[in-house]
């Protein structure tokens, strides 16, 4: 396994110029959808320099800048660097349950995938659990179900929290009123259609107007004779065999302006987490139960969730409205959440209900917040996510983290929520479920579950095998590897002809690229090295990079106090730094000429990867975080979202994230005024 994520670095570092089934690497056809055993064992010999720096003529276009013995090879690098992938890869296989890690050291080859396009077809959609696809080619319908009353699921009781009275004050006096949330043509530069959507309604039969008697009888829904919009409403499947209600509020939304933005925590701040070494971190969680149905909206906001008419005469008398007719309208008086505003609504009115615990939950430890700056864990300290209905503590004292969430708990329950026991997770630090992914205390990793991984790696290769799929599946292979790439943001630059694949083909059937394949199955080959080691050390240096048009320049310093914390500089507004780095405190690495020109933000990416190329020379063993200075808003962007949209720079990010990811290491990068740059005297010399 070590292996194979070894040779798909080197292929990515080269932008797969020999593709992906290179030396050491299995044939596609040679292989079924798998897990690890999918690794086959081949001779070390057969394998390139891990951490060559300088690869064949043949296999990568030449180097721009002149070679320079500072970032030379190593032994001891290259020896460190295959130390990571293995302890990487050996604690990805002993997280595996027993069933699927029992082969795990099998090197024969998987059985080949039975002949025939439609054989690999089906293959790929069987492990994908998709619907086939027809033989015009159109795909078939979504897994939608039609209202099943006997199977529903839902709140015993509803509609327990008045959202007008959860809401901060600004928000209250916004949605208090239709006045300032309506779509309005002269506060939006975006157009709309001409006419709201037709909804998708599976309400048929007579289990609708029970259903609907359900739905009244737990607060949900009020009746009324006349309607905004008329939304529809069906059914999808639960791990627990019932079905959930969904609301199509595509023609409510029509009616309303765009929302405001709301930022939630992802998987990459979640890594931004600093753990002390040879420290334990506790994680706990809670979960409010039926989020979005505990909120009773205001009384204007009903006629625009309208659902379908239903018999006055099945329904009890004390239900209907004042001159009701034969048939009335259910009308939703909870927070549906197809409603467009339904996420900042939530997200608000949950954060303002942990502000009003500020010895609790001060804004300065909020994930995600702008003032939370530093992520590193401390005796006395918890640190908090809120992810709409999810609240996630971690912190060092396992009593400490159980107090914080047991006033989390009482404060909620007065206002109203409900929180189900068996949602609840205690303060551990064992491998717990947080925000699809899994965050281990003990060994400071967060990473995609390995059995989840292994999954996604099965259902890759298989979909490659078949070659075409739904639009829409594709779409959401592709938001499964996003999400498990964020806590390694650079493997991101793998996935660029699956964006463009993605963006091109909304719907029906897209048949996989050439390019798009070499990347799902490079992305399937690092999969046990996408975890972020939040016990990473702090290397003791701290690094600034520089280019001009004629040089480039690299130079290194001791961490300076009174800088801004890392992650936090905006370009232009707030750098690393206010004063210059007195001279004698910086040390030149390298300070070279180009021997030809490019455009400037290329030369700016390629003096970062130098000073990459100098950091692995000199990190130890296990995970490092190393902070990096650059002066270009540019290459700040890159290096901090993992890839970019441009053909050029993406390829150089590729060869940036193979040698990150090989030796562990993550980047800390901010920006700084290039006159107080450190390396810009170093790139003009």
């Amino acid at each position: 396994m070590a292996m194979r994520a070894c040779s798909a670095l080197d292929s990515i570092r080269l932008s797969f110029a020999s593709g992906v089934s290179d030396r050491g690497v299995a044939p596609e056809d040679s292989a079924a959808p798998g897990g690890c055993d999918r690794y086959r064992v081949c001779d070390e010999r057969q394998l390139p320099n891990p951490l060559s720096l300088q690869p064949k003529v043949n296999q990568q276009p030449k180097v721009k800048y002149r070679a320079h013995a500072a970032v030379a090879t190593s032994a001891a690098s290259v020896r460190r660097a295959n130390q990571e992938i293995d302890r990487r890869c050996l604690r990805y296989v002993k997280e595996l349950p027993p069933e699927e890690a029992s082969d795990r050291d099998v090197a024969t080859p998987n059985p080949k995938p039975a002949a025939g396009a439609e054989a690999r077809r089906a293959l790929a959609l069987q492990a994908l659990e998709l619907r086939p696809v027809s033989e015009s080619g159109v795909a078939s319908a979504p897994a939608a179900r039609a209202i099943c009353d006997d199977l529903m699921s839902l709140p015993a009781t509803a509609a327990t929290v008045d959202l007008l009275d959860a809401l901060p004050p600004a928000l209250r006096a916004r949605y208090e009123t239709a006045a300032h949330t309506l779509w309005v043509a002269e506060a939006t530069t975006k157009p709309r259609a001409p006419a709201p959507p037709k909804p998708c309604s599976l309400t048929g039969g007579a289990q609708w107007p029970r259903f609907v008697q359900r739905m009244w009888r737990a607060g949900m829904v009020a009746f009324t004779t006349e309607v905004v919009a008329l939304c529809g409403m069906f059914a999808v499947d639960k791990t627990d065999g019932r079905l959930r209600a969904i609301t199509d509020a595509r023609p409510a939304n029509w009616c309303f302006g765009e929302p405001q933005h709301v930022t939630l925590p992802t998987p990459d701040l979640l890594a931004r987490i600093r753990v002390p070494s040879g420290a334990v971190a506790y994680v706990a969680r809670t979960d409010a139960a039926d989020f979005y149905h505990t909120f009773k909206t205001p009384q204007w906001m009903w006629p625009f969730f309208g659902l379908p008419a239903v018999r006055a005469a099945a329904l009890p008398r004390e239900a209907l409205p004042a001159g009701a007719g034969d048939f009335v309208y259910p009308v939703l008086k909870t927070l549906p959440m197809g409603y467009s505003h339904a996420v900042l609504l939530a997200q608000c009115a949950h954060l303002h209900l942990l502000d009003s615990l500020p010895n609790y939950f001060g804004r300065a430890d909020r994930i995600g917040d702008p003032l939370c700056t530093d992520y590193a864990l401390r005796p006395g300290r918890v640190l908090h996510a809120v992810c709409i209905d999810d609240v996630l503590l971690f912190g060092l004292d396992p009593v400490q983290v159980a107090r914080v969430q047991q006033a989390y708990l009482e404060a909620g329950r007065r206002a109203g929520f409900v929180y189900k026991p068996e949602k609840l997770i205690a303060p551990t630090a064992d491998a717990a479920p947080v925000l699809g992914l899994q965050f281990s205390g003990r060994t400071g990793t967060l990473r995609l579950q390995p059995a989840k991984m292994r999954s996604l790696v099965s259902a890759t290769r298989a979909a490659v095998a078949a070659g075409q799929l739904r639009a829409v599946d594709f779409q959401s292979l592709l938001g499964r590897w996003v999400w498990a790439m964020l806590p390694c943001r650079p493997a991101l630059s793998v996935l660029s002809a699956a964006f463009a694949l993605a963006q091109r083909y909304g719907r029906g059937t897209v048949k996989l690229w050439p390019s798009v394949k070499r990347e799902l199955l490079a992305a399937s080959d690092i999969a046990p090295l996408l975890v972020a080691d939040l016990k990473a050390h702090i290397f003791g240096r701290v690094v600034a990079s520089d280019a001009s048009t004629t040089g480039l320049g690299v130079v290194a310093m001791p961490r300076i106090r009174g800088c801004a914390a890392p992650g936090t500089t905006v370009p232009g507004f707030c750098g690393a730094i206010d004063e210059p780095v007195p001279p004698q405190a910086v040390t030149g690495i390298v300070s070279s000429r180009w021997r030809w020109g490019e455009h400037i933000n290329v030369l700016e990416m390629r003096a970062a990867h130098v000073a990459v190329r100098w950091v692995l020379r000199h990190v130890l063993s296990g995970g490092t975080r190393v902070a990096l200075w650059v002066d270009s808003a540019v290459v700040l962007g890159v290096l901090r979202k993992g890839r970019s949209s441009s053909v050029v720079l993406n390829r150089l990010m590729r060869a940036v994230a193979s040698d990150l990811i090989r030796a562990n290491v993550t980047l800390d990068v901010d920006w700084v005024a290039s006159a107080l740059n450190p390396a810009d005297a170093a790139s003009r010399a």
